[in-house]
């Protein structure tokens, strides 16, 4: 029988409610003109450090190159948004504009989320810094429980350095984080973003962010492309790796067939790509989880 057509006789369509407490200005498209400064535009919902003498440097942007000093050997920009028209770009040296000399200890934008059981987490980052070693400079992604006697610990999403990217280098394209929560890590905490200096002010490290995304509640099988959604693409990815096996050590290592994204729980299914999966697919199709 044709597997799309298999599909469609396996499908039960439900209806997904939205859940409460959305991550808000997830994809920075939203900028914040009543807190602009005259040398950037911050994204609404997102909280930064503006008090005077705090210089944090965090701007909407459609494009981005850095303008390195004294001649450095610095050939990345950051690529177009991942979604959208804009990225955000957290700064440890242009403050003051893109040629103010770096006087930016850390740039930092942070937002409260509550996380329940069953959530998930995603998003985009992109690193590049005019820094050498050993001013090793960091980037970072990284969720703070808002009540440290309770129990949370810090979450670490995303963590990258000079010593990750080499000297004036960068992450190769944008790069993907996400992870899934459990009883344990509920709760409240502050999703927070920043970029630091290490040892000195002088180079400029950039952390660019796009497309954060948190989704609720959402089965351990079936949104393959972390989406916050059930749906064709997700179907399209299952195809790929149809009747394949994915216990087999030479199946996970081709490419073209995306086993690690469909054997979210190796003892619940065996590694084949069966019907079975496509039964799981189906219990949740075509719902939203954010």
């Amino acid at each position: 029988m044709d597997l799309r057509a298999l599909f469609v006789a396996l499908l039960s369509v439900s209806f997904c409610a939205v859940s409460e407490g959305q991550l808000l200005n997830s994809s920075f498209e939203i900028p914040d003109p009543n807190r602009a400064t005259p040398w950037f535009t911050p994204p609404m919902y997102w909280q930064w450090d503006d008090t005077p003498g705090n210089l944090n440097y965090v701007g909407l942007h459609r494009q981005f190159t850095p303008r390195p000093e004294q001649r450095q050997p610095v050939y990345w920009s950051i690529p177009s948004p991942v979604e959208g028209d804009y990225f955000v770009v957290l700064s440890t040296g242009d403050a003051q504009g893109m040629d103010s000399a770096g006087k930016t200890l850390y740039s930092r934008i942070e937002q409260l989320i509550s996380i329940c059981p069953g959530d998930m987490i995603s998003g985009y980052y992109f690193f590049g810094t005019c820094d050498y070693l050993p001013y090793d400079d960091t980037g970072r992604i990284l969720l703070e429980p808002v009540d440290p006697n309770d129990g949370l610990r810090p979450v670490i999403l995303a963590e990258i350095s000079t010593e990750d990217v080499g000297n004036y280098g960068s992450t190769h394209g944008w790069q993907y984080f996400h992870h899934r929560f459990d009883g344990p890590q509920c709760g409240q905490y502050v999703l927070s973003c920043e970029v630091r200096d290490y040892l000195d002010k002088i180079y400029k490290s950039y952390l660019a962010l796009d497309n954060f995304r948190l989704c609720r509640n959402v089965p351990k099988f079936g949104d393959f492309n972390t989406d916050c959604a059930i749906d064709y693409h997700d179907f399209d990815i299952m195809a790929q790796a149809w009747l394949a096996d994915c216990n087999d050590p030479n199946v996970v290592a081709d490419p073209n067939i995306p086993c690690e994204l469909l054997i979210t729980d190796p003892n619940h299914i065996d590694g084949f790509i069966t019907i079975d999966h496509l039964m799981l697919l189906s219990e949740h199709w075509l719902e939203r989880f954010d």
